[in-house]
């Protein structure tokens, strides 16, 4: 990810780094002023998945703000962003097991809870894998950047992590992820290495029942209300084998844009969802991404505005079932746009949208809905 950066943020970086080597320096140790990142160490069972998280040690308030996140080339079985204010728009752009994040928080709450990760990637273990393979994951160092409200460009420190392949236990998806459910509802969870006494834990919320299905699946019945998504779900054999799981709606791709970027680019909604949005065009490519995580498709009527609000085309589309579709704005409308142009997006049921815009490098950044 790139982000334009002034004198004064530069100087302010600078600025820190200088306050904690001279507090080094005077023999007083200093906390670390900047985004102190760890990556997760994890073990998983062939053919299940493992769930790298990227947490920050020390709680920050980042406005805007991505990193680049390397694996052994597994694949990508899902990725999510979390922020306590639910209000963190990203994108993640993934290919061959790497995966490019950028985020923007309208309030800055994305990084000011140590407790729950920043980020996650779900990693598809191969069957194949020999058991007692480790293989790195981790970040590259100059690419992780993040600035707070205030505009300043936070020093970074990385702690890089692992996946271990062996025997055990994974949480591999839950099912819904992302809803807020009332007591009673029942969920599902999926996996390996499930088994009749595997003991399952919500955070702090009442589970009234547990029940195991088999060794793929187990379901589980609400005590009280919950909102699933960001739950902290853990999994527990008798002879130690655990598994820690932050939950979310993995959604699958509806389609394909014909912009190399925007195939490769997966949308990260937090839980806000309205049946209209308007998305402001910056004037580079842009992309429309809309999400759907009703059970029945969502109708969604789409119309090209000129900076004046003008009506320059229309265009309707279908988003399916647990489905995300990007494209760009030519692709949708067929005609030429420009900067400040907008797209308002109604829809027959609430959904989530929002713009990505694709600089002329190819790297993706979020646009937030109106």
């Amino acid at each position: 990810m790139k982000s334009k950066l002034t004198a004064g943020m530069l100087a302010a970086a600078a600025l820190s780094v200088f306050v904690v080597q001279a507090g080094l320096q005077a023999g007083v140790k200093l906390p670390f002023a900047g985004v102190s990142l760890a990556v997760s160490r994890e073990v998983a069972p062939p053919g299940g998945i493992a769930q790298v998280k990227m947490e920050v040690t020390e709680p920050r308030p980042i406005s805007t703000g991505g990193l680049r996140f390397q694996s052994a080339g597994w694949d990508v079985a899902g990725v999510a962003a979390i922020s306590p204010g639910n209000d963190t728009y990203g994108v993640a752009q993934i290919e061959n097991g790497q995966v490019q994040f950028a985020i923007e928080s309208r309030t800055g709450s994305f990084g000011t809870d140590s407790d729950y990760p920043v980020f996650t990637v779900a990693l598809r273990v191969p069957a194949t894998t020999p058991l007692g393979t480790v293989s790195p994951v981790g970040l590259e160092g100059d690419a992780p950047r993040f600035i707070s409200p205030a505009g300043t460009v936070y020093p970074t420190h990385i702690k890089d992590g692992s996946v271990t392949v062996n025997h055990g236990i994974s949480i591999d998806n839950v099912v819904p992820g992302s809803s807020d459910l009332a007591a009673g509802s029942v969920i599902t969870i999926f996996g390996h290495g499930f088994r009749s006494t595997t003991k399952i834990r919500f955070g702090e919320t009442i589970l009234s029942a547990v029940r195991h299905l088999d060794s793929t699946r187990m379901q589980v019945v609400l005590g009280q209300a919950a909102r699933m998504h960001g739950m902290r779900i853990r999994a527990e054999n008798r002879d130690g084998a655990k598994t820690t799981y932050f939950s979310y709606q993995r959604t699958s791709r509806q389609g394909r844009s014909a912009f190399p970027a925007l195939q490769r680019a997966v949308p990260l909604f937090p839980i806000r969802l309205a049946t209209r949005a308007r998305i402001t065009i910056p004037g580079v490519s842009t992309g429309i991404a809309l999400q759907n995580l009703n059970a029945a498709p969502a109708q969604v009527a789409l119309e090209l505005l000129s900076p004046r609000g003008a009506v320059l085309a229309t265009t309707a589309t279908t988003v399916d079932p647990n489905r995300f579709r990007v494209r760009e704005v030519s692709e949708l409308f067929g005609i030429n746009y420009g900067a400040s142009y907008a797209v308002r997006v109604v829809s027959t049921v609430p959904i989530q949208a929002m713009g990505i815009s694709v600089d002329p490098s190819g790297d993706a950044l979020p646009i937030l809905p109106q």
